[in-house]
C-alpha cells in the first residue's frame, strides 16, 4: 500500500503459488507492515492438498524475522454438502480453532466459530469458557 500523502509505502507483501500435482499447492508469502521502513517481515510456506471433492489438507509455517518467533498450523477443511462445511486448525501451541458454516438460503449463510487450547485441556481435564461466535453473511 502506497500512502500518497506521506509519499511512503506502508505495507508490502508478496508471494507465488505452485500446483505441482492436481490438487496440491505449495506457496510462498512475505508481509511487511512496517510504515516507517521497508523490511523484512513475516515469512509464511504453505502446502494445501484437496484430498478429494469434500476434504482438503494443508499446512502453514510462519517465521517473524523481527521477533525471531515461528509457529505451526495444520488445518482440515471439510465440505459435508453442498450447504454445510466446516473447518478445524489446530498450531503448535495447542490451540484449536473450528468453523461451521451452512448457507440458510441464497441470501443468507450462517457461521459459528469457536476454538479452546488442548494444553488446558489436558493439563486442568477441562474445558473453561469456549469462545464462540455467530455471524451472517448477507447477499442484497
Amino acid at each position: 500500500m502506497f500512502n500518497p500523502k506521506t509519499s511512503a509505502l506502508e505495507k508490502y507483501d508478496f508471494g507465488f503459488n505452485w500446483s505441482p500435482a492436481a490438487g496440491a499447492v505449495l506457496g510462498l508469502k512475505h508481509e511487511s507492515a512496517n510504515a516507517k521502513a521497508v523490511e523484512l517481515g513475516k515469512f509464511f510456506v504453505y502446502v494445501n492438498h484437496a484430498a478429494n471433492c469434500h476434504q482438503t489438507v494443508g499446512t502453514q509455517f510462519a517465521f517473524d524475522y523481527k521477533t525471531k518467533a515461528s509457529n505451526a498450523t495444520l488445518g482440515l477443511a471439510h465440505k459435508f454438502n453442498n450447504d454445510t462445511s466446516g473447518k478445524v486448525k489446530v498450531n503448535d501451541n495447542g490451540y484449536v480453532d473450528t468453523l461451521l458454516k451452512h448457507k440458510l438460503n441464497d441470501s443468507v449463510t450462517a457461521s459459528l466459530a469457536g476454538g479452546f487450547s488442548l494444553r488446558t485441556l489436558v493439563s486442568e481435564s477441562k474445558i473453561k469458557k469456549i469462545p464462540l461466535g455467530l455471524a451472517f453473511d448477507l447477499k442484497l
